[in-house]
């Protein structure tokens, strides 16, 4: 890092610094066995996940154990699992003070690509599970407001008080104008978004030469109802803008461990299955013709000379499974359940299994939405010049989160309940959309309605019978 004094707004703050290798590990384990064997590729790095079995190992032995590497996968699946599970069905959104078609827009056309909520926040909930550190930007390019992703990787510096930002540093790649029209070339930008004297504005800044940076034009100045905006429109996906530990960091570092023992497992397995022959005795010459013969050859030994054939190391490997197994039961106790179906090898059922990942999960629930309605608030009011408030807005991502699934007598404690008059027919309800006992388009107006219908078409039908039956 350069000093204090050779710093540039290129230069990352302490805080990026720290936790740019654990995203990295993060990332790499989440996205599986090829992410994490492009992660290590020189045998001197002491960040690789597989590490040598001595320091004395050459690049080309490291490549080939790489080739014998094996990653489990338990926590990039756990992953999807999870983000699968908060979007399992599309998140509620509604507003009483919002102009009319304003939520439609927001579930619909939510993205710069016009592209629906759930879409975004399919990517915004995969930020949160690998790597806890996602931003939501909102821009306003042509007529309407869109939210932007910021990567971790992406916010470089911050600056915060105790109510809101003040400066936050985001490198972005931008193609510039360059003269082969099929192959543009790419730059890194980086925009300054800063408050001055209660204003919002951006600066741009892009590399000149070395500790060397040149401004791309004056500051832009975004407006609101023809007015700067007082604060700099981003927010924190889990609301914490200081960096914290990753959500699934103990089991990553966990499955590293395991990355490692089932690795060295499979290369004793290959030295098992292979004889390391071996001779006493026996002159250079000799030798050279006891090798050209091959094995199950006839060989004339001189006298005093032997052949033998070193032991292959299946001991290690015994002790090695115990430790892979006790690896998974180490992964299984922190909240990953695996499940080996008896009659089918064919793959991993995974779900959480306690409290604490459940609470986990709901707390993450909750954190965005909190973020997702100061950005749905925001939107609604640049484009429409509202003044709504964010406790205005409704956003539910996924209240049935724990992925625990609901008996029959749970239900029918609910049911209870509410025919007791002890919760409204309108939660009865979405308790049974989110169980799944109801199809998620189901509408309580209609369904209401042609119960009504339905009863007095009974109710007719009887009274023509009993009109029959006194003829």
């Amino acid at each position: 890092m350069p000093d204090e004094k050779e710093k540039t707004v290129a230069d990352p703050c302490d805080a990026y610094m720290s936790m740019r290798p654990i995203w990295n590990k993060c990332r790499a384990i989440c996205a599986g066995e090829e992410a994490v064997k492009s992660h290590d590729t020189l045998v001197t790095d002491e960040d690789n996940f597989l590490v040598p079995f001595s320091p004395s190992m050459s690049q080309v032995q490291y490549d080939f154990l790489k080739r014998e590497a094996e990653l489990p996968g338990v926590t990039s699946e756990f992953a999807h699992l999870l983000v699968g599970s908060l979007l399992r069905r599309e998140p509620e959104v509604s507003c009483e003070t919002a102009p009319e078609g304003a939520i439609d827009w927001i579930v619909q056309e939510f993205g710069a690509d016009s592209s629906p909520l759930v879409s975004f926040m399919d990517n915004l909930l995969w930020e949160e599970v690998t790597v806890t550190r996602g931003w939501t930007f909102v821009d306003y390019s042509g007529e309407l407001p869109y939210p932007v992703s910021w990567k971790a990787e992406s916010v470089i510096n911050w600056r915060h008080t105790n109510k809101a930002l003040t400066m936050v540093i985001v490198a972005v790649l931008e193609e510039v104008t360059a003269t082969n029209e099929f192959h543009p070339t790419t730059r890194t930008v980086y925009h300054v978004h800063e408050v001055v004297e209660g204003a919002y504005q951006i600066r741009r800044f892009v590399k000149k030469s070395d500790n060397d940076y040149e401004v791309l034009g004056p500051p832009s100045v975004p407006l609101m109802f023809d007015k700067p905006l007082a604060y700099i429109p981003a927010w924190p996906n889990n609301g914490e803008v200081d960096p914290v530990l990753p959500f699934l960091l103990v089991l990553i570092n966990k499955e590293i461990a395991l990355y490692n023992k089932i690795t060295r497992r499979n290369h004793l397995l290959y030295n098992a299955s292979t004889y390391t022959p071996y001779t006493i005795g026996v002159e250079e010459t000799a030798f050279k013709k006891i090798v050209q013969a091959g094995l199950g050859s006839w060989l004339n030994l001189p006298e005093g000379a032997e052949i033998g054939v070193l032991k292959a190391p299946t001991e290690s490997l015994a002790d090695l499974e115990k430790s892979i197994a006790a690896g998974f039961e180490e992964m299984a106790k922190l909240g990953v359940r695996m499940l080996s179906p008896e009659n089918s090898q064919s793959g991993v059922a995974l779900q959480l299994r306690n409290a604490s990942q459940t609470a986990r999960v709901g707390i993450m629930n909750t954190r965005i939405g909190v973020i997702m309605r100061q950005v749905i608030a925001f939107m609604i009011n640049w484009r429409y010049g509202t003044e709504v408030k964010a406790e205005d807005v409704k956003f539910d991502l996924q209240s049935d989160f724990s992925m625990y699934t609901r008996d029959d007598a749970w239900l029918r404690i609910i049911t209870e309940w509410y025919e007791n008059g002890h919760i409204p027919r309108s939660i009865w309800v979405r308790i049974l959309r989110n169980s799944e006992a109801l199809p998620d388009d189901y509408n309580d107006d209609d369904g209401l309605l042609e119960i009504a219908k339905s009863e007095n078409f009974a109710k007719t039908y009887l009274e023509k019978i009993d009109a029959s039956e006194d003829q």
